[in-house]
């Protein structure tokens, strides 16, 4: 599959008997390589297989391959034997297929509803409300943008399987990777959430700029009994921070540093800049 091709993998178990022999095996003979991070967590392990073998890759992975081409942080499987409680034993689903998986659902479902509510279908519309309840009209960015679509499918691969560098530790997100997804889905600048994660959710007072977090100034009774009247943020963290700016050797070669780290990712990706 083309890494510009909007067509997404939809039903991950309908493949050839041939596939999910080679799904079976694959499991059994994975090279791994002990702690890498997931969620904060040393629960992870380095797959180098899932980088050397396409089609290892797109057995596990089967919605998220075309966008992982690096060594991943994948979860570890891990099994529970049998006990009196549970005699079949726990946890066979801790694997890098169900997690892939999840993933394919949960953009699925993202989707599904973003693609309403850009629709002329909820009521809302019909009274001029946008999808938060504001005055005023929805902006469309995933409906018949299919750079938006992809685009928004490898950021939620690329934060579900960071990358693993050669102490086989996982990297952060490239800021690239976050800015790319803004311009394919036609965010205007200053809703980019791509910058310093110390200007995130910061309580201090300083001159505001576009850079920098804004502070209510002041609450709605609703708000302060929502709140217990702490003060409210607008500018939260983007899921994929912190992110780490992408850098290059002098004849172009990604310097491994960041997920994805991949010369023109985001080109492969979208049509976007690399990254």
């Amino acid at each position: 599959m083309e890494w510009g091709s909007s067509h997404l993998s939809a039903h991950p178990f309908r493949r050839t008997s041939g596939l999910l022999c080679i799904v079976a095996l694959v499991f059994k003979t994975l090279a791994r390589v002990d702690g890498c991070y997931i969620q904060g967590t040393d629960s992870g392990i380095c797959d180098s297989d899932l980088y050397d073998d396409i089609d290892v890759r797109e057995a596990n992975m089967p919605f998220c391959y075309k966008y992982v081409d690096y060594i991943p942080c994948v979860p570890q499987e891990k099994t529970l034997d049998p006990s009196r409680d549970y005699p079949s034993g726990r946890w066979y689903n801790y694997t890098v297929l169900t997690k892939d998986n999840w993933i394919e659902k949960q953009y699925n479902s993202i989707l599904k509803w973003r693609l309403y509510e850009e629709s002329s279908d909820p009521p809302r519309v019909k009274k001029g409300y946008d999808e938060w309840g504001n005055k005023g009209t929805t902006t469309v960015r995933f409906t018949k943008n299919d750079d938006c679509q992809a685009a928004y499918a490898a950021y939620f691969c690329w934060i579900n399987f960071p990358r693993c560098d050669e102490q086989d530790e996982s990297l952060m997100t490239c800021r690239s990777a976050c800015e790319n997804l803004m311009q394919a889905c036609g965010y205007v600048k200053d809703m980019w959430r791509c910058g310093k994660s110390e200007y995130f959710n910061y309580g201090g007072s300083f001159n505001l700029d576009e850079s920098h977090p804004e502070k209510a100034a002041s609450q709605t009774a609703e708000e302060e009994e929502e709140t217990g009247g702490l003060p409210i943020y607008y500018r939260d963290y983007f899921p994929g921070q912190p992110f780490r700016d992408y850098e290059a050797k002098s004849d172009g070669t990604p310097i491994p540093i960041c997920t994805p780290a991949i010369r023109d990712a985001g080109a492969r990706a979208w049509g976007g800049r690399g990254g």
